[in-house]
């Protein structure tokens, strides 16, 4: 249940971007300069100094309240989950559960497998926890944490047991926003992509329409890949769209979603193949690599090259190197493999 995120803590240390020479959460460009203020580290923050917990994720809401969320392990079924208000000073613990007290501790199972979290424009967020590679617990907050719904099951599985590395992916665009999506339902749309276990990634979407009880949309989820009822041998199972386990994005203009993943070649390398799905008006995606008559479990051929003939450990980091640095993924092939397509 490893993912790609960050080395493991043995308690979240948190080190925030400030500029220098303003009191905002991130450098911006001066209104009266071409010249952005410097950035500087502040001193590492520790989040929590009692609950250990590794793979880590941290995220920004739009104002400016931070928040990190991390695994304990399967094992204890429970993962924790934080909030700041004063620019990552400072943390508190945000439960479902009853509060945390010293005598029960954190009590918000199940869980403790891997996180993630997400916000649209409006600043709710949106939690989801693998708990035990049989599904996916979802908890939504729309006030940083004070108050917090959830769902255990169906919740983001939709009702089919079978999950593992869960990724949150948004759609909200803000006003004045050009529309060249297909997508007519209601916003935001959330879209929950993980492995299934069975036949590699599955998509599932929630918003008003299918997700009706309190604290919804986020909590419950439903089936949003076409395409899989198509039969594939290879797996024993059916058509999954290729890019289980990569990091996916969303573009806010189009809806279009994306998702690269390496893929093994027969000489031992690897390739990075980028995926993109389409929503239909309902938000039901159609990837590239749709299957056919000829290509039941799928038309690899339809899949974007971004590199090429890489060694093995490569595709293993391109992608979120290439976000950290402000890299194409092409760029970061060069840089981190020598080599590109």
């Amino acid at each position: 249940m490893a993912r790609l995120r960050n080395a493991l803590l043995a308690g979240l240390v948190f080190a925030f971007l400030v500029s220098e020479d303003s009191p905002t959460l991130l450098a911006q460009s001066s209104s009266t300069s071409l010249t952005p203020p410097h950035i500087g580290f502040e001193v590492p923050r520790v989040v929590d100094p009692i609950h250990t917990n590794g793979e880590p994720d941290i995220g920004i809401d739009p104002f400016g309240r931070v928040f990190v969320s991390g695994p304990t392990g399967t094992g204890t079924q429970r993962s924790v989950w934080f909030g700041s208000v004063d620019r990552g000073h400072t943390f508190r613990i945000i439960s479902p559960g009853p509060p945390p007290s010293a005598i029960a501790g954190i009590i918000d199972p199940p869980g403790g497998g891997d996180t993630d979290i997400n916000f649209d424009r409006s600043g709710k967020q949106y939690f989801a926890d693998l708990y035990a590679l049989a599904c996916l617990r979802t908890a939504t907050t729309t006030d940083g944490g004070a108050t917090v719904s959830q769902e255990i099951y169906p919740a983001g599985c939709s009702g089919l047991p079978g999950a593992d590395r869960q990724w949150l992916a948004i759609y909200d665009p803000a006003p004045g926003t050009p529309n060249q999506s297909a997508y007519t339902g209601p916003k935001p749309l959330i879209y929950l992509e993980y492995n299934n276990v069975v036949s590699g990634a599955q998509w599932n979407k929630s918003n008003s329409v299918v997700d009706k009880v309190s604290g919804g949309p986020g909590l419950t989820y439903v089936a949003a890949t076409k395409g899989t009822t198509s039969a594939c041998d290879a797996n024993g199972s059916f058509y999954a769209p290729f890019g289980a386990d990569g990091y996916p994005a969303l573009d806010q203009i189009t809806g279009k979603v994306s998702q690269a993943a390496g893929s093994q070649n027969s000489n031992g390398t690897f390739s990075l193949l980028l995926n993109i799905g389409t929503p239909d008006a309902s938000g039901d995606l159609t990837f590239l690599d749709f299957p056919t008559t000829a290509n039941p479990c799928g038309n690899s051929s339809k899949l974007i090259h971004i590199a090429d003939n890489l060694p093995g450990s490569c595709p293993s980091t391109l992608l979120e190197t290439s976000s950290l640095l402000g890299l194409s993924a092409r760029a970061a092939a060069a840089l981190l493999c020598g080599r590109s397509s």
